[in-house]
């Protein structure tokens, strides 16, 4: 049986932003472009609407970039259960609180 893989709003932002000035976050996005690459490979992608949602925002042609990414991924819906979950993982982390 196949993974399944939640990809989240980072990693399409790695794939479609300029290469970043900064050492760890240009690593971060080759590491990203590679995976992307192969990611048949590792199982079914998955995103949300949420991750819809967010990809959206900002300046539109890097909205239209980011979309195009996530074409033919399946999308999940929202539900009261992944509103708890990301209850928990915002308090457990060191995330700001309008992630």
């Amino acid at each position: 049986m196949p993974s399944k893989i939640y990809v989240e709003t980072s990693v399409i932002s790695y794939l479609t932003s300029r290469p970043g000035r900064d050492v760890i976050v240009l690593a971060q996005q080759e590491i990203s472009r590679q995976w992307w690459a192969e990611r048949e490979r590792h199982g079914q992608c998955f995103i949300s609407d949420y991750v819809l949602l967010e990809i959206q925002r900002g300046d539109s042609l890097a909205a239209q970039n980011r979309r195009q990414f996530v074409q033919g991924l399946s999308v999940l819906s929202g539900s009261t259960k992944i509103e708890q979950l990301a209850q928990e993982l915002l308090q457990r982390s060191a995330l700001p609180s309008a992630a």
